[in-house]
């Protein structure tokens, strides 16, 4: 009869081998290396942050997400009542605001370009949508749009960070400031200290400002004659600060004020549509239609060009060529919420229109 071996050694090479195929199946966390722990939090937090997104999207997208219903009820409404034609589209808009970016967010997770949410990302979207219990769309409540969440995920935009003024700039920015002089030779010294000093945000900023705001003067009835405000001695000094200085928001701003108070100047429309005045104005607005101020200030020059020029004329033409109208109608997309701004590029439109 063969000879039975010692259970207690048949016990210990069985538990010996079943110990050792259960660490490599799944290392515990006290024998793995700081890689493969680090390896495994990073997978477990893009895991759960994709769980997420798709969570929020469906909220957001398909037959039953915010913005086909908001979609659905505007176009009810138009039907009802035609004088409440597109009163949904900023909602529409706003829900699409965040539906984009966490869509964008999605496809970074699984391209792993990124690696989780951050809380106050997921916080801001639920305090969104929790403003939505029954997925309701009276557009007349308060809604808060909290887009400011997401600016930690702005990936991809270089934060724009303005050169420092030196002492001399200071100085020189304080002159500009005060300026006061309108005759042909104040204002070649005063673009002369713009050329300067280009490499200078601040200089410019003021400088055009102050342009702005010396031609809004020369422009007023009864005021005295101003044969320093021209769009042959001033344009050459607005088109090279703004294109010097295109990244920069309250440049563009700048340039587009003192563009407006050229345009007010009698006799100086059709010269500065002509030099491309418009184009400067459109390049910024095109570039910044996120910024309000830049907006604001854009709009406020198309405006005034387009009434003292009249609807139809040459110069209104040259403004809707230059890309106006296309300038336009994306900050009213984008800020298709503010119903002060929306309504004040509704009066410039039909100026810049043709028939």
């Amino acid at each position: 009869m063969p000879s039975r071996k010692p259970a207690g050694k048949v016990g210990a090479k069985a538990k010996a081998g079943y110990g050792a195929a259960k660490v490599e199946e799944a290392p515990a966390e006290e024998v793995m290396s700081a890689d493969q722990m680090e390896a495994r939090r990073i997978f477990t937090e893009r895991r759960n942050a994709t769980k997420w997104c798709e969570e929020q999207l469906l909220m957001f997208m398909g037959p039953t997400g915010l913005c086909e219903i908001t979609k659905e009820a505007g176009i009810f409404r138009a039907n009802e009542d035609r004088s409440k034609q597109g009163s949904h589209d900023w909602l529409v808009v706003a829900h699409e605001f965040h539906q984009k970016k966490i869509t964008r967010q999605r496809n970074r997770l699984k391209e792993k370009e990124l690696d989780s949410i951050p809380q106050e990302v997921q916080e801001g979207v639920a305090a969104y949508l929790a403003q939505f219990p029954n997925k309701e769309t009276d557009e007349t409540r308060d809604i808060k749009l909290f887009q400011q969440v997401w600016d930690c995920m702005d990936e991809g935009k270089e934060q724009f960070v303005r050169r420092a003024e030196t002492d001399g700039d200071k100085k020189v920015i304080e002159e500009l400031k005060a300026w006061s002089g309108n005759n042909v030779a104040d204002m070649a010294k005063f673009t002369g200290l713009l050329q300067a000093n280009l490499i200078s945000a601040g200089v410019q900023e003021a400088g055009l400002m102050r342009l702005g705001w010396l031609c809004t003067e020369a422009g007023k009835e009864g005021a005295p004659p101003a044969e320093g405000l021209t769009v042959k001695s001033l344009l050459p000094a607005i088109k090279a600060g703004m294109e010097k200085h295109m990244a920069d928001a309250q440049m563009q701003r700048a340039g587009c004020a003192a563009l407006r108070g050229l345009a007010l100047i009698d006799g100086q429309l059709g010269l500065l549509c002509d030099a491309g005045g418009a184009t400067l104005a459109v390049n910024g607005l095109m570039t910044h239609f996120q910024e309000k101020d830049v907006a604001v200030a854009a709009n406020g020059f198309f405006w005034a060009a387009g009434q003292k020029a009249g609807r139809n004329s040459a110069e209104n033409a040259i403004m809707r060529h230059a890309g106006a109208i296309d300038a336009l109608a994306k900050v009213m997309t984008y800020w298709a919420w503010d119903q002060t701004l929306c309504g004040r590029i509704r009066v410039t439109l039909p100026f810049l229109e043709a028939d």
